[in-house]
């Protein structure tokens, strides 16, 4: 089971606390523009309205104002480093890359700079291994985990067996979408299904000969890892091709409600894995109480010098991914059957 204490993980985001500035600094890499702006839009103005009503409302954190550097990647692995390298010199506490393309980038040049990463949910899997990444913390899930949930579920489905069984995975063409293929492998080899993968390309606006492909292939089920447009086209196309959508399965990153819209009625049964968002929201609460407790009474020495050695406490090593359908940290399928989120079960890891 993956384990974590809530103190190192605070530490881990909020570095050193008394950066060079006058604030705290915190850079947003946002992409407001290009094919993902959809998505980006409403997360990069989310962040900004909350770090406008803290600085407000209570003066920052601990009385010294949250300075957010926004900086535009267009969701951009080239452009996300370029932001990177204009910011880290300003006082930055920690980075948000918002993509893992970009976050593979990061790693390296931020342990090295030793600025803290965090990736919620997405990023390397690997670097939950704290041994080896000292700066990068991917609570509370990795797509190893994602990978992993799904295939308990379709076993499930099948009546606890995928022997002789198809499964597609349709992903998108980046770093992001392979992420699961390794995963996905091994527990084939486990379980006995044949594993089909699908690619792609960015954005995700063509998917005619992927979906005829499963059509000809007609495999028992389909997950994907998509993102933006690439999730309502592939939505769509498989409602065309009257796959069943009960066993069409997303990643988190494709349970939107936007994600179904543009198929109507025809996304009934559609399902995407979700993380608890109940635990998610005690996490972040006490994690900011926390971060406060922590920029008050402890200095900047104290807290840098525990990245290293506390970061072990958080991880889960890379061999146990195949066993974390019996682990037991609780995450939830849910159906959008009728264009919102439903606990249709629960899955343990």
């Amino acid at each position: 089971m993956k384990k974590f204490t809530l103190a190192a993980v605070a530490a881990a985001l909020v570095g050193s606390m008394v950066p060079a500035s006058a604030d705290h600094t915190i850079p947003l890499l946002s992409y407001r523009t290009g094919p993902y702006a959809p998505n980006g839009i409403p997360y990069a103005d989310g962040v900004t309205d909350y770090i406008n009503m803290i600085n407000a409302r209570d003066g920052g954190v601990g009385g010294v104002p949250i300075n957010l550097l926004e900086c535009e990647t267009g969701y951009n692995t080239e452009r996300g480093v370029e932001c990177y390298e204009s910011t880290k010199g300003q006082g930055a506490l920690v980075y948000f890359p918002l993509s893992t393309g970009i976050t593979y980038q990061l790693i390296p040049k931020a342990t090295a700079d030793d600025i803290p990463i965090h990736s919620m949910g997405y990023g390397r899997t690997s670097a939950a291994d704290g041994n080896t990444f000292s700066h990068v913390f991917n609570f509370p899930g990795t797509y190893w985990d994602a990978a992993s949930i799904i295939i308990k579920h379709m076993m499930d489905m099948e009546g606890g067996s995928l022997e002789g069984k198809k499964v597609a995975l349709v992903y998108h063409n980046s770093a992001y979408g392979k992420e699961p293929i390794r995963t996905l492998e091994e527990l084939s080899k486990k379980h006995g299904y044949e594993l089909l993968l699908l690619p792609v390309d960015h954005p995700g606006q063509e998917q005619k000969s992927t979906w005829l492909q499963v059509r000809k292939e007609k495999p028992d089920f389909v997950t994907m890892w998509g993102w933006g447009v690439m999730n309502q086209v592939a939505i769509s196309e498989a409602a065309s091709i009257r796959f069943p959508m009960d066993r069409f399965i997303g990643v988190w990153w494709s349970a939107s409600e936007n994600d179904v819209l543009p198929a109507g009625a025809k996304s009934d049964g559609y399902k995407a894995i979700a993380m608890n968002i109940i635990i998610i929201i005690i996490i972040t609460i006490i994690i900011i109480i926390i971060i406060i407790i922590i920029i008050i009474h402890y200095p900047s020495s104290v807290i840098r010098s525990s990245i290293v050695s506390r970061q072990s406490s958080i991880i889960h090593h890379q061999s146990s991914v195949v066993d974390h359908q019996s682990s037991s940290i609780s995450c939830q399928s849910w159906t959008i059957s009728q264009l919102s989120p439903i606990i249709s079960q629960h899955i343990f890891l």
